[in-house]
């Protein structure tokens, strides 16, 4: 299987996602080890998950948003009650 790079815009979103967990970890004053330890992550995973790489999991970015407090921001992600389509 040949890895194919997702489209610019998709990357973009992954990107500000990534940057917007690295800042409110270092926020907090944590670091990478500890941070991924509390998610029960790599460091090397919650690393790629920073740097926006194209091939980390939904369920780290999930883990990373619940260990900041931050996973009921998802709420509204996907909401069929605000989707114009059905």
């Amino acid at each position: 299987m040949v890895f194919q790079a997702p489209p610019a815009e998709v990357t973009a979103r992954i990107e500000r996602l990534a940057g917007r967990i690295r800042i409110a970890r270092k926020r907090r004053g944590w670091t990478v080890a500890e941070t991924a330890e509390k998610a029960g992550l790599s460091r090397n995973t919650l690393t790629a998950l920073e740097l926006g790489k194209p091939g980390v999991s939904i369920s780290a970015y999930i883990a990373a948003l619940w260990v900041l407090g931050l996973d009921r921001t998802l709420d509204a992600v996907a909401d069929p009650d605000a989707d114009p389509h059905g």
